[in-house]
C-alpha cells in the first residue's frame, strides 16, 4: 500500500479520534466525575448554542456520550472538558432543577502532554461534534496554524507548506482556507461581527473583504436592507457604482473640477433595495445638472437648489397651459358635438321621424339601438332639442360608428382642398361646385376677423401657443377674454368663428 502523504494530525495525537466515542484504548477508562469539578477550556472558541434543545435530549434519552476532561494543571482535584462543553452547559442546567440525578458525569480522563498538544486534542475532538459556521471554522484554522508552528519550534516535524496541514487538519479546501483567512484579515470589524454572529454568509463576507475598508464602510452605511438579505451580487454592483460615483467632479461655481458634494445621497439612492432590479438606479452617470429626475428626486444636489425652483414653476407653468388648452380643446368637442346633434335632431324634425321608425327605415332589428354605446339613452333627446348639460368630449356623434368627428374633420378637410362639395365626393350629386348658401365648414382661419364675435383662436404668447375661447371686438380690433373686458395682448395666429347662441347651442337654437 502507498505510504499515506500529507499531515496526519490524529496519528500526531495518538487516535484521538475515539475519544469521544466511548471506546478509548487501554488506559483510557471511564470515570464518574462530580459535575461541579468540571470546568470548560478557556481556549475553547466554539460557540454554546442549541443548549436547551441538547438538554431536553439528554433528559429524555440519557447522556449518550461520556466527556472528555483532563486534570487541571492549576487547581488539583478539579478538570478541564477538552470535548463536550454542550453537554457540560445542559447537565448543568438539568442540575438545577435536580442535582441528585445529574451530579456525577460519565468521563474519560486524558493524560497530560503539552499545552499545544492539549489544545490541537480539544479542537481535533470538537471538529466532528458540532455544526459549525464559516466564523467557527476560520477561527478553528486560525488557532490550528498558530499551534502547529508553536509544536514545530519544539521540534516536531511538518514536512511541505503549512497551509496543506492546516487545511487536512481542519478538514477544509485549500481554496476555502484561503478565503476564510482574506474575510478574517480584510473584513472590517463592524462586518466581521456580523460574520461571526452568522448575519452575514460567507460568499457576501468574501466579497466585502476583497473591496478597500472605506468602500465597505460606505456599501454598510447606505444599504436598506439587513446584513442576511445581503447578496453577493449586490456587493459587487455597489462597488462598481460608487466607484462611478467617485470619479463625479462638480460642474458648478466655486466647487467646479472637485470631487461632487453631493457624494452622500448619490451613494443613499444607489445603495436603495428598490432599485436592484434597475441597471442604472441614477440615470445621469455624470452630474445631476442634466439628469431627467432632476425635478422629482429628493437625492439631487442641494446646489442645484435655485434651478430645481425655477424648472418646477416652468413645470407647472406648462402644465397649467396644457390643462387650458385641454379644456379649450375639449369646450369646442363638445360645442361641436352638440351641433351636429342638433342638426341631426333638426333633420329628424324635418322628415317627420321618430328613432322606432328611423331603425325601420335602415332595417335595424327591433332591439337594435340607433346610436353609439358612447350615448346614453337618456341623452339621445336632450342632445337632439340642445337642452342637454352633461355632454362630454367623448360623446359620440348621431352618425357613430359609421362616421366620428375625427372622420367628418379628414372628409371636409379633402373636400375643401378639392374645392368641391361632400355630395361631389360622394356621388350624391354630379355638380362640384359647393353650395354658397350652405353654412362654411370649421376650420382653422388666419388674418383678421371681418366681423366682431365669438371665436376659438390661437395665440402666440413668447413662443408657447395657448388655445383659448375669446371674443373680437372690431372697433379697436383687440381680442377680449371670454366674460371680461380684458384685453389680450398676444398675438392671435389663427382663429374659427363660433356661433353666437345666447346658450351655446347649435345653429338656428335661440
Amino acid at each position: 500500500m502507498a505510504e499515506k502523504k500529507g499531515f496526519d494530525l490524529a496519528a500526531v495525537l495518538g487516535d484521538v479520534s475515539k475519544l469521544d466515542t466511548g471506546a478509548a484504548p487501554g488506559r483510557k477508562q471511564l470515570e464518574y466525575l462530580e459535575l461541579e469539578r468540571l470546568d470548560p477550556d478557556p481556549r475553547n472558541f466554539y460557540a454554546l448554542d442549541g443548549i436547551e434543545e441538547l438538554a431536553a435530549n439528554i433528559e429524555l434519552l440519557g447522556l449518550q456520550q461520556p466527556l472528555t476532561v483532563r486534570e487541571s494543571e492549576e487547581t488539583p482535584g478539579r478538570y478541564v472538558v477538552v470535548s463536550g462543553h454542550r453537554r457540560r452547559e445542559a447537565l448543568l442546567r438539568l442540575a438545577k432543577d435536580d442535582p441528585e440525578k445529574w451530579r456525577y458525569v460519565p468521563c474519560i480522563r486524558e493524560k497530560g502532554g503539552s499545552p499545544a498538544l492539549q489544545e490541537l486534542r480539544l479542537i481535533y475532538a470538537n471538529m466532528d461534534t458540532r455544526k459549525m459556521s464559516s466564523a467557527d471554522i476560520s477561527r478553528q484554522a486560525e488557532r490550528v496554524e498558530a499551534l502547529l508552528y508553536e509544536l514545530k519550534e519544539q521540534g516536531m516535524e511538518f514536512p511541505g507548506r503549512m497551509r496543506d496541514h492546516v487545511a487536512e487538519a481542519c478538514k477544509v479546501s485549500k481554496t476555502k482556507l484561503a478565503r476564510l483567512k482574506v474575510i478574517r484579515e480584510k473584513l472590517i470589524p463592524e462586518l466581521k461581527k456580523a460574520w461571526e454572529k452568522a448575519e452575514l454568509n460567507e460568499a457576501v463576507a468574501y466579497a466585502l473583504a476583497q473591496q478597500p475598508e472605506a468602500m465597505q464602510r460606505d456599501i454598510v452605511g447606505h444599504i436598506d436592507v439587513p446584513l442576511q438579505s445581503l447578496m453577493e451580487w449586490r456587493v459587487n454592483d455597489f462597488a462598481e457604482k460608487i466607484r462611478e460615483v467617485d470619479m463625479r467632479v462638480c460642474r458648478r461655481g466655486t466647487m467646479k473640477g472637485l470631487p461632487c458634494v453631493n457624494r452622500e445621497k448619490m451613494l443613499d439612492r444607489i445603495c436603495l433595495d428598490r432599485y436592484r432590479w434597475n441597471s442604472a438606479p441614477c440615470p445621469n452617470r455624470k452630474c445631476c445638472t442634466d439628469c431627467i429626475e432632476l425635478l422629482t428626486c429628493p437625492y439631487s444636489c442641494p446646489m442645484l437648489a435655485e434651478l430645481v425652483k425655477k424648472k418646477k414653476a416652468e413645470a407647472k407653468a406648462q402644465k397649467q397651459m396644457e390643462k387650458h388648452e385641454k379644456a379649450n380643446e375639449d369646450e369646442l368637442a363638445i360645442r361641436e358635438i352638440e351641433r351636429l346633434w342638433f342638426r341631426w335632431g333638426q333633420a329628424m324634425d324635418r322628415a317627420g321621424l321618430t328613432d322606432e321608425q328611423l331603425k325601420e327605415k335602415l332595417g335595424l332589428p327591433p332591439g337594435a339601438f340607433v346610436y353609439s354605446w358612447q350615448v346614453k339613452k337618456e341623452q339621445v333627446e336632450p342632445l337632439k332639442d340642445g337642452s342637454c348639460t352633461d355632454t362630454k368630449p367623448d360623446t359620440g356623434t348621431p352618425l357613430y360608428p359609421f362616421l366620428t368627428r375625427f372622420d367628418m374633420h379628414s372628409l371636409i378637410a379633402r373636400a375643401d382642398a378639392l374645392g368641391c362639395s361632400l355630395d361631389y365626393l360622394l356621388c350624391r350629386t354630379d355638380v362640384p361646385e359647393v353650395n354658397t348658401g350652405a353654412a362654411a365648414p370649421d376650420r382653422w382661419q388666419t388674418g383678421t376677423p371681418k366681423e366682431g364675435g365669438l371665436y376659438a383662436a390661437r395665440f402666440d404668447c413668447g413662443g408657447a401657443v395657448i388655445r383659448n375661447i375669446a371674443k373680437y371686438d372690431t372697433g379697436d380690433g383687440s381680442w377680449r377674454f371670454l366674460g371680461t373686458y380684458a384685453r389680450i395682448d398676444a398675438e392671435c395666429i389663427a382663429w374659427v368663428k363660433l356661433p353666437e347662441e345666447d346658450d351655446g347651442k347649435g345653429e338656428g337654437h335661440e
